[in-house]
């Protein structure tokens, strides 16, 4: 039996990519972004998450500043804590700052003449951090994307080579960065028993695990919808975030590598030309340890130089 899929979401990132040549095409100032990132964090907007608690008395709450005293916060609270099963994969700054730039592109990508696409891991254990007297707690949730409205089934439409092995990797739409017709795909990826807890520790193997799944699994879905490493490729910019990303601009280049006959300063320059990076905090835990033996893990002798 095969893997289950829902064909719906493949011919949405299909008329996604369509879509986004067309503006291009119409529009020489249109660009089409990649962002690489380990988490992103997602809640309701305000406005939905009063829709959901205060029924009727919503619009009247939400009308003028004044009637916002109506809101009763503890089911606010209720229902912040009740989304805590959702396996969203956010933790903090970093999941902050990707959810900021998802809705962003949801909201305003057409009026500002830019398309945006995401790939993230799709964790099964959610960190949840929290205070209790003045202290800071985290603990981990265990979550099932299959439960969760949000998530919708790819299918395993790539293969890697994960530690001398050939992996399927699954594949997840996350539909959760909508604003009316617009929408923002994001690549959600997993790999049974490699894709567990958010975060390991910055410099051990199922780190390094993990960010050579975003880059490699990432990379080869982003060719797959002819997004990056084809011959007419519809991205024009690579945004990678943190240390985490390192390995999906890896493979890019290894894509130019291949294209230049092996010259690896021309690879470079084509790498260096399609991709910026950023860094929200500068800690152990965004930029990742590693070693030569990790490397050898993934990769040959060629791309361990």
């Amino acid at each position: 039996m095969g893997v289950e899929f829902s064909q719906a979401a493949r011919d949405r990132v299909v008329r996604w990519v369509a879509d986004q040549h067309q503006l291009k095409s119409r529009n020489p100032n249109h660009r089409v972004l990649v962002d690489v990132c380990m988490e992103t964090m997602h809640y309701p907007s305000t406005r939905e998450m009063v829709l959901a608690t205060h029924g009727e008395i919503a619009d009247s709450v939400l009308a003028f500043p004044r009637e916002m005293r109506g809101i009763e916060p503890h089911k606010i609270w209720e229902a912040i804590l009740a989304s805590r099963s959702e396996p969203v994969g956010g933790m903090g700054g970093l999941g902050i700052v990707g959810e900021t730039i998802l809705w962003t592109g949801a909201d305003y990508g057409v009026q500002d003449n830019y398309g945006l696409c995401h790939f993230s891991l799709n964790h099964r254990e959610r960190r949840v951090q929290s205070f209790h007297e003045h202290r800071q707690q985290i603990e981990f949730v265990e979550t099932d994307p299959a439960n969760s409205k949000y998530y919708e089934p790819l299918g395993e439409l790539v293969a890697i080579s994960f530690r001398g092995e050939t992996k399927p990797v699954g594949v997840s739409l996350f539909n959760g960065f909508n604003s009316g017709e617009n929408f923002v795909p994001d690549f959600r990826l997993s790999l049974p028993g490699v894709i567990g807890k958010m975060y390991p520790r910055h410099n051990s193997p199922e780190n390094f695990d993990q960010m050579h799944v975003l880059g490699a699994a990432g990379f080869r879905v982003a060719q797959h919808f002819g997004i990056l490493g084809v011959d007419q490729p519809l991205a024009d910019l690579v945004i990678g975030h943190d240390g985490h990303s390192a390995f999906f601009k890896f493979q890019l280049f290894l894509y130019f590598l291949k294209q230049f006959d092996n010259n690896e300063e021309l690879a470079l320059q084509a790498t260096r030309k399609l991709c910026v990076a950023t860094i929200h905090a500068p800690q152990m835990g965004t930029v990742p340890r590693t070693t030569g033996e990790m490397v050898r893990q993934h990769y040959g002798q060629t791309e361990e130089q």
